[in-house]
């Protein structure tokens, strides 16, 4: 799946000179966690979340000038901080650069972004246009409408073909060399040589009671297979 399958496409946006408390208003209003800033042009410029809005000084809950966080660290650091708590224009308090995806990125992709950056939600871009959000919700919310049939029958294939491998290799009178065999929804096709219509019976008995096989069809031949001369050079 591609971004673009999961994102969700009415995006809300605020732009760079709009107040703090606009911004907020906006978040609870529409009960969303983060905005992209978007510029006069339609330029994303910057994003705009909850954790920029929490450490306020009209809530107290600045970082104080004596605290152990600031007595640590550098002088850019505590200006940054001082300016986030404080400004009052969207622009003051955003995050930036902008980190986003392509609208054709693979889910794996936008996910591994998540993780390795630490953030919540990502603009996803076609171009220089905005197109949609991902958050990681959003996410959440395909892998529960996702359906897993088919990646349900891919691990029953491999389960089936891996305890008949194992089977067939543990009988020493077959020589499984030349024997090939498809499985589609529990109907196993063997196609191939084996050395007697003896071995192919048994074969077909043995692959019948293997747990998750429903039917057994065959196209083998019997006997060894005549080797021309670039299958013994191969």
């Amino acid at each position: 799946m591609k971004a673009s399958d999961v994102m969700t496409r009415e995006v809300k946006i605020i732009g760079p000179d709009k107040s703090a408390q606009a911004a907020a208003k906006l978040m609870i209003d529409n009960r969303i966690s983060g905005l992209p800033v978007v510029s006069d042009n339609g330029e994303v410029i910057g994003m705009l979340s909850e954790s920029d809005l929490m450490h306020r000084v009209e809530l107290g809950t600045d970082d104080k000038s004596g605290s152990w966080s600031l007595l640590f660290s550098d002088p850019s650091s505590i200006a940054e901080k001082f300016k986030k708590s404080h400004g009052r224009k969207v622009h003051d308090i955003m995050a930036r650069p902008v980190i986003s995806v392509d609208a054709e990125a693979d889910l794996g992709e936008v996910a591994d972004m998540l993780d390795f950056r630490k953030i919540n939600r990502v603009p996803v871009m076609r171009g220089e246009q905005l197109v949609g959000i991902i958050t990681r919700s959003d996410l959440v919310r395909a892998f529960s409408r996702a359906d897993t049939s088919a990646v349900l029958a891919r691990a029953n294939v491999e389960a089936i073909h891996q305890l008949i491998d194992q089977r067939l290799k543990a009988l020493s009178w077959l020589d499984a060399t030349y024997l090939n065999l498809t499985i589609l929804d529990g109907v196993v096709h063997l196609s191939g040589y084996v050395q007697s219509k003896q071995h192919l019976d048994a074969l077909k008995i043995l692959i019948g009671e293997t747990p998750g096989v429903v039917a057994t069809e065959s196209s083998v031949a019997i006997g060894t297979p005549v080797l021309g001369l670039d299958d013994v050079t191969r």
